[in-house]
């Protein structure tokens, strides 16, 4: 798809002939301009996304999709890999740090031939002095702890502050045209953060961002051309970008450097290759594996443990003159409704005791992987009833102390049981917060649960499609319909929104949250910060949550209802209780023994599938049968909510649901499922 960009005509590859076109053109280029965007692009969770590519003069720009392109066998990438690895062909970047190890890493492609333009600038600045403009971006980060270094001259001249490429342009006074930033894209990146790039089909406004971004690399290049010395060993310029590279060999190491400033600074030993066979030893801040001149001049031993290099050095000193008092950051979600992100403990106590005004809140939780051994909890959303106030986005990733005296009001509201908690399907959100603060919340009314227990006729058919696929099973209920008595499928939050036709023109969840949430787990909830579109999903639940809420808890009893809330909480009081059901797809069902309360000092009979101990109504039983009629008596008998004992009788070992479920998916039987008697 070809198309005109701001100044350059550009070509949309979404298919594997047009990449391979796109590499034959390049090809008989001996310079391009590549550009690479993508979600985080060089930390743990790290995805390519655009591969950009063009002449010099960005005439003619190629726009690879790699999220349709991801094939790395199919022979009609061998141009472009060919093409990226060529080292007689220079590909010119800007800031290509993150390149080498993405493209790498997706297509097994060992990229060569680059110089980063971004070296280029850094490597030509000269001296440091007042008088030299580019230096002074260095010295001003320095500004606040001159008194201690006494003089500018005392930050060492391998030290440099990276530039910005729309910086450098300003500074080189190209075009005022091409200044500044593409505004469609920045508003994107506001709502989405990086995710942006994870959009498909992907947008017209990001397509132009590309393309914008290419011609700003054309232009600086064109700026370097004229300036004689700029670029005259383009040789030693590929070994110096090499060595830039190669400066993050692993993910794990840029996503450690980035909250320490590192990335914002040139990597010791990039602008200059070190002496061969030099001993080297670990900067314990960067942990990089350093030559001795890389460190503050006293001298470095085997025994020095704390030894910090010299850019880890100046770093760690203006660290601890700068002191920054966060202020509470504030939104208004999808819905129209405020929220601010609570990030500090006396931030806490003060939305926790406005929270306790109201006799009825709704809470959310969000992070990574609820109720498995990687789970985390990142975010608890807390909102009023009916919404009046603020929403508040609890950031427990920074609030983890449960000792602190300034978060006890927020963990006795969510222990008071005479404040009502709305939620959807709290189980795993409840689980993550007992083991986070070491509490039970009380007072839970589970909106899901409400669902259940006023789900109409017509939509019992939700629960019996899922049965479908067996054609046994099928049989089995059209001769039987009462096998799905307290059979429950769930439904989801916007599911249950869309048919009780609350959701307006806003619509339900951000489809572009919750394709990264089937993608990688959640883990997008532990960065910081959290994009505007993070924080309106975690808000907008709130609202959805309320929405339902107002149909559905008019139709039930709200004391049975808290009463099926607290054993629908307790049915998973450990992770491993969860990860355990996830594969036997239990957590697609509501657990029996909970909307149906078992009768009160009942015996209770254990699962040999879903190891829980139920009543024995959730289990077939039948009389004893004689050794004449043993043939004849294998239909299980319904006994429901009576409670049959004694020796004549004998019960199936494996519940109603597991039965269903397991012979619904043809499975191996694992344990000793048979008759058993009643004792």
């Amino acid at each position: 798809m070809a198309t005109n960009g701001p100044g350059a005509q550009y070509t949309f590859c979404t298919t594997y002939d047009a990449a391979t076109r796109a590499a034959q053109v390049l090809s008989a280029s001996s310079t391009i301009i590549l550009h690479c965007q993508g979600r985080d692009l060089g930390l743990p969770d790290g995805e390519l996304s655009i591969i950009a590519l063009s002449d010099p003069a960005a005439s003619e720009v190629f726009l690879l999709d790699v999220l349709l392109l991801c094939d790395k066998h199919n022979p009609a990438l061998a141009p472009l890999f060919s093409l990226l690895e060529r080292p007689d062909i220079t590909k010119l970047v800007w800031d290509g740090r993150t390149y080498l190890l993405e493209i790498a890493d997706t297509y097994g492609v060992l990229l060569q031939g680059v110089i980063d333009l971004q070296l280029v600038e850094v490597s030509t600045r000269g001296k440091k002095s007042e008088k030299n403009l580019r230096a002074q971006h260095t010295m001003r980060y320095f500004k606040c702890v001159a008194d201690v270094l006494g003089a500018a001259s005392t930050i060492p001249d391998d030290i440099h502050r990276l530039m910005g490429l729309n910086h450098c342009l300003a500074l080189f006074q190209s075009g005022a045209t091409e200044k500044g930033t593409y505004a469609p894209a920045a508003a994107l990146h506001k709502k989405h953060g990086s995710a942006m790039w994870l959009l498909r089909p992907f947008p017209d406004d990001l397509q132009r961002h590309c393309v914008y971004n290419v011609k700003l690399i054309s232009l600086i290049y064109a700026r370097f051309r004229a300036k004689s010395k700029y670029l005259q060993h383009p040789e030693e310029l590929k070994q110096m970008t090499t060595r830039y590279m190669e400066a993050y060999p692993t993910r794990e190491l840029r996503a450690l450097h980035v909250p320490l400033d590192l990335d914002k600074f040139l990597p010791l030993e990039v602008l200059t290759p070190c002496p061969r066979n030099t001993r080297r030893y670990k900067c314990v801040r960067c942990e990089r594996m350093l030559i001795p001149a890389s460190f503050p001049q006293h001298p470095v031993s085997d025994d020095d443990k704390d030894e910090r290099c010299r850019l880890c050095t100046l770093l760690v000193l203006r660290c601890s003159k700068v002191k920054v008092k966060p202020g509470p950051v504030t939104g208004v979600s999808t819905a129209g409704l405020s929220y601010t992100l609570v990030s500090t403990y006396e931030q806490a106590n003060a939305a926790a005791v406005a929270l306790a005004r109201h006799p009825t809140i709704i809470l959310d939780c969000e992070g990574q992987d609820f109720g498995s051994s990687k789970g985390i909890l990142s975010i608890l959303s807390i909102g009023s009833y009916p919404p009046s106030d603020t929403i508040y986005l609890f950031d427990i990733l920074a609030l983890r102390d449960k000792h602190n005296p300034f978060l006890a009001p927020l963990l006795s509201l969510l222990r008071n049981p005479n404040i009502n908690k709305l939620v959807w399907d709290g189980r795993s959100d409840f689980l993550e917060l007992a083991l986070t603060y070491d509490i039970t919340i009380e007072g839970v009314l589970d909106i899901q649960l409400a669902e259940v227990m006023q789900r109409p006729t017509y939509l019992n058919t939700h629960s019996l499609t899922y049965f479908t696929k067996s054609k046994a099973v099928m049989k089995d209920i059209r001769n039987n319909p009462r096998l799905l008595d307290g059979i429950h499928r769930l439904l989801g939050l916007d599911s249950c929104a869309a048919n009780l036709r609350v959701i307006n023109a806003l619509g339900g969840k951000d489809p572009a949250v919750t394709n990264l949430h089937r993608t990688d787990g959640g883990s997008m909830w532990l960065h910081r910060p959290l994009p505007a579109m993070l924080l309106d999903y975690a808000a907008h639940d709130i609202w959805l949550i309320s929405r339902v809420a107002d149909v559905l808890l008019p139709r039930v009893s709200v004391e049975q209802l808290r009463e099926a809330s607290a054993r629908y909480m307790r049915v998973y009081p450990t992770r491993e209780a969860k990860e355990a059901h996830v594969p036997l797809e239990l957590s697609k069902f509501v657990p029996l023994d909970v909307v149906d309360a078992p009768l009160p000092g009942a015996p209770r009979y254990y699962c040999a599938r879903c190891e829980r101990t139920l009543s024995l109504s959730c289990f077939g039983t039948r009389q004893t049968p004689t050794e004449e009629a043993e043939g004849d008596s294998d239909t299980p008998v319904n006994v429901c909510s009576t409670v049959l004992t004694g020796p004549a009788f004998q019960r199936w070992t494996v519940c109603h649901l597991c039965v269903l479920i397991a012979c619904r998916n043809l499975e191996v039987q694992t344990g000793p499922w048979e008759w058993t008697p009643l004792l």
